[in-house]
């Protein structure tokens, strides 16, 4: 798994949510996901207010936005991005193949 392109993908939903939220439906932000989904061998995406959880073959990705907070002590879940304009965090676990 590329976690480069995995971040870029990322960086590139947080800054079009940041600019474009206001603008764009619910099914857009469902596409962004599933771009993100495919790069972990998307299983599941769990849309949920507060936060979205994908489940992957490869690992899950959990998104965790304002003002909601995810303590990620006593789990296998690592913070990979935060993100300053959407006060908004990602989190991953790398599952064994």
């Amino acid at each position: 798994m590329n976690f480069n392109h995995l971040l870029r993908l990322i960086q590139d939903y947080e800054r079009k949510r940041c600019f474009d939220d206001g603008i764009r439906r619910y099914d857009c932000w469902e596409k962004e996901l599933a771009k993100i989904a495919e790069r972990v061998g998307d299983h599941k995406i769990i849309r949920r207010i507060g936060f979205d959880l994908i489940l992957g073959k490869y690992a899950d990705l959990l998104r965790v936005s304002s003002p909601f907070e995810f303590d990620s002590r006593n789990t296998d879940f690592l913070l990979l991005y935060e993100d300053e304009r959407n006060d908004t965090s990602w989190y991953i676990k790398v599952k064994e193949v």
